[in-house]
């Protein structure tokens, strides 16, 4: 009771916080925040909603540097309707109010001018607190420069900052940003900041960030200025933009090439199919006749002479082989030719292909081994197309085998998805560095000196034909023990599914 007695005898504002919540003040603490309004209740209430908005971000950090200094500190207060005050204010920790408890004091300035010498100190704190930050910040009485702190000094090379105080602000921006200290200074008190030039003492210029405020709410009285050096993040940005310029220039480059590429292989898939049917028509001829000749009963051949016919029609059909190689390539490379998907029973697939492989291994050391299983799900493919790839694998197996070689067929399930076959052989192996040159086109390895014959498009057609039936092809090499090529085939399951 004595101390709310003794509060009432105040005639300045007296309240205790606790946690920034009033708990308590005087009456007349309340005639000073009530302003023209009546009724207001101030108990339960932040204290902070009577703070003017310049001050409510920093206001915990306020009370304790008060509170600490034990000093009266210049502030605004807004009343309940709405009107500014200038006030003093300080602040006492209060451990017997509770944990988090402080006694305010504030006087209201708005009619006085004895307090200077408060005002004066206030200053000094001021200056020293804007000293701790890093950009430049300046206050100005009409536009005249009154104070440059320690980063701003430094900013604009300017050692004491003799250079500075008593100069118009506008000087201290390159010539181009001078006219906006021609305009209304409210137009330029915005959230969002102000990018312009600063040229410093010794004539370089820098890029700043810069805000302004009014400090007293009149225009052509006091300003503050603050401006953050972003010359660096300008700089980055100027690499930044220089790159993406770049890297746009050098996709235009890349997407040119393309189309160059693309031209160059469509005139070189037009030539080799026009040169592959130009071709058909005399080897077809040639090999007709070479079958006539063998057949003829009428002029029966000798066996030396049917010996020699054998010899013409077995070389003009691994020619016409090696043709339809080389059309069915162009043809896949422009996905120009329609598939024909069936579903058939991988077990009579896989028979199939092995039946057709006695072709290219009967008369050979190397043996062809079935390792698949009885019961084979069903497959969703091009039957024609799909025997061709597994063919290429088959023949690459005997033909690039080791003397005695073996060669296996295997089949495994991978889920209800899909079935891949597998062909592995006993051979040489391929070189690590070769891996990547595998499945293009007419690259044959380095094989074209072995006196094998072959022309470097089997795996190639193999891979692009698999692909196109949803399937994939992969190997597994390794050198002096063997290879091993897979396919792998969608099932019917997967395409009801």
């Amino acid at each position: 009771m004595e101390d709310q007695a003794f509060q009432e005898l105040l005639t300045d504002l007296f309240c205790v916080c606790r946690d920034g919540v009033i708990t308590s003040i005087n009456s007349a603490g309340v005639a000073m925040l009530s302003g023209n309004q009546t009724g207001v209740e101030f108990v339960g209430r932040a204290f902070s909603d009577f703070i003017s908005h310049e001050y409510v971000d920093g206001i915990d950090q306020i009370l304790d540097t008060l509170a600490a200094e034990k000093d009266y500190f210049p502030i605004k207060f807004v009343q309940a309707d709405g009107q500014p005050i200038s006030a003093t204010m300080i602040v006492h920790r209060t451990p017997e109010h509770g944990q988090g408890a402080a006694v305010i004091l504030a006087q209201d300035l708005t009619h006085r001018t004895e307090l200077t010498q408060a005002i004066k100190r206030s200053e000094e704190r001021f200056r020293k607190l804007v000293d701790q930050t890093n950009n430049l910040i300046c206050t100005c009485e009409n536009l005249e420069i009154k104070f440059v702190n320690t980063a701003g000094r430094k900013l604009m090379k300017a050692g004491e900052g003799k250079e500075l105080v008593g100069k118009n602000v506008k000087y201290l921006f390159h010539p181009d940003y001078q006219p906006i200290f021609d305009m209304d200074i409210h137009d330029l008190t915005s959230d969002e900041p102000l990018h312009a030039k600063l040229s410093c003492v010794d004539g370089t210029v820098i890029d700043v960030s810069m805000s302004i405020s009014i400090l007293d709410g009149h225009v052509g009285s006091e300003i503050m200025a603050e401006a953050r050096d972003i010359s660096g993040h300008n700089q980055a940005v100027g690499a930044l933009r220089k790159t993406n310029r770049d890297l746009e220039e050098r996709a235009q480059q890349l997407l040119r090439s393309k189309e160059e590429a693309e031209r160059a292989n469509q005139t070189k898939s037009h030539f080799l199919s026009s040169m592959s049917h130009e071709l058909r028509t005399p080897l077809n001829a040639i090999i007709g006749f070479a079958r006539l000749f063998e057949s003829s009963k009428k002029h029966p051949l000798t066996a030396r002479q049917k010996g020699r016919a054998g010899h013409i029609l077995d070389s003009g059909n691994h020619l016409l082989g090696l043709i339809d190689d080389i059309l069915s390539l162009t043809n896949v490379g422009e996905a120009t030719f329609a598939l024909s998907i069936i579903n058939i029973d991988a077990r009579q697939f896989a028979d199939d292909c092995l039946n057709d492989s006695k072709i290219f291994s009967d008369g050979t050391d190397v043996s062809v081994e079935d390792r698949t299983d009885i019961e084979l799900p069903i497959l969703r493919i091009d039957h024609r197309r799909a025997k061709q790839a597994i063919l290429h694998l088959l023949s690459n197996a005997v033909k690039y085998n080791s003397e005695g070689g073996m060669v296996w067929l295997d089949a495994e399930r991978l889920g209800a998805q899909a079935l891949r076959f597998s062909v592995t052989d006993t051979g040489p192996g391929i070189p690590e560095d070769k891996h990547l040159d595998l499945f293009q086109p007419f690259n044959r390895l380095g094989a074209e000196t072995t006196g094998i014959d072959g022309a470097g498009v089997g795996l190639a057609l193999a891979k692009k034909l698999a692909e196109e039936m949803g399937g994939a092809v992969g190997f597994k090499s390794v050198p002096g023990k063997g290879s091993t090529f897979w396919i792998e085939f969608p099932t019917a399951e997967e395409k009801d599914g």
